[in-house]
């Protein structure tokens, strides 16, 4: 007789009409084909097999009897157990070994939802690269990244991270090192127009007000110097006006005598000097 179905069977005994049982280490679970053959291509392939076999009976070895039935109890429809963190990683290796795609996704989509920071990113980057869940593993190579270095190196999985995703690390690395190699340059840069700017202050308060600044200089620029060259001697001309006004004399007495003619002197004047400027 058919034991009654309850929230949470344990699969001991036949219900609703189960028409396999799987065998793990001695324990038998009562299941119902149907469902086993949607969630994973595997057992539709070991079912077919007893079917032709016509067994009823499918053993299953290396497997815990504790395990396949947390296993039942997350893929019926009446139960749908939820995926948690004593459940999870296990149910990771069984959905592996029988293909069962859409386990993996529902602890891919727990451990999203917990997602940590510190070492314990390594640990989920390696396990979501070995059970290929893509979305866990691109957000914790992001996080990953932004981790100090030492404590990547130091981590006891460091080895097992797999080679795509250790060069995604250290690529992200070198970039984040350039950036700041970058930004160092022009804040050195900066400091040092500054620095400029201020001795170029410096030494314009203590130039002398003789001395002529040019702004666009380090350092004030001194006076022209004044070059004398001495210039050519050339005669100059020179009128002497030796007119003497003559004595008035009654016009009886006195002649007209015509005024004299002004005497022409040549002598040499002292050259000027010429003043250029450089």
């Amino acid at each position: 007789m058919a034991a009654p179905c309850e929230s949470e069977p344990d699969f001991s005994q036949p219900w609703k009409v189960s028409d396999i049982v799987l065998l793990v280490d001695d324990v038998r679970l009562h299941v119902h084909s149907g469902v086993l053959v949607m969630w994973s291509p595997v057992f539709e392939n070991m079912f077919a097999e007893l079917k032709r076999k016509n067994a009823r009976v499918l053993t299953l070895e290396k497997q815990k009897p504790n395990e396949i039935r947390e296993l039942l109890l997350v893929i019926y429809p009446t139960i749908k157990r939820p995926i948690n963190e004593n459940n999870c990683y296990y149910l990771l290796e069984i959905a592996e070994q029988f293909q069962m795609r859409k386990v993996t996704e529902q602890c891919e989509e727990y451990l999203m939802r917990t997602l940590k920071s510190g070492s314990e990113l390594v640990d989920l980057l390696v396990l979501a690269s070995k059970y290929n869940m893509r979305i866990l593993r691109e957000e914790c190579l992001k996080l990953t990244k932004q981790l100090e270095w030492k404590v990547i190196q130091q981590h006891n999985l460091y080895e097992q991270i797999e080679l795509k995703d250790y060069r995604e690390i250290a690529e992200e690395r070198l970039r984040s090192l350039h950036n700041d190699h970058q930004s160092e340059k022009e804040k050195a840069f900066r400091l040092e127009e500054e620095l400029d700017y201020y001795r170029r202050q410096g030494e314009l308060a203590r130039t002398p007000s003789s001395c002529v600044v040019n702004p666009g200089l380090a350092s004030p620029r001194l006076p022209r110097k004044q070059i004398v060259q001495p210039c050519k001697s050339r005669p100059v001309q020179v009128v002497l006006n030796t007119r003497i006004k003559p004595a008035v004399q009654s016009p009886e007495k006195s002649p007209h005598v015509p005024p004299p003619v002004p005497k022409r002197a040549h002598f040499p004047v002292k050259p000027q000097p010429i003043i250029k400027e450089f």
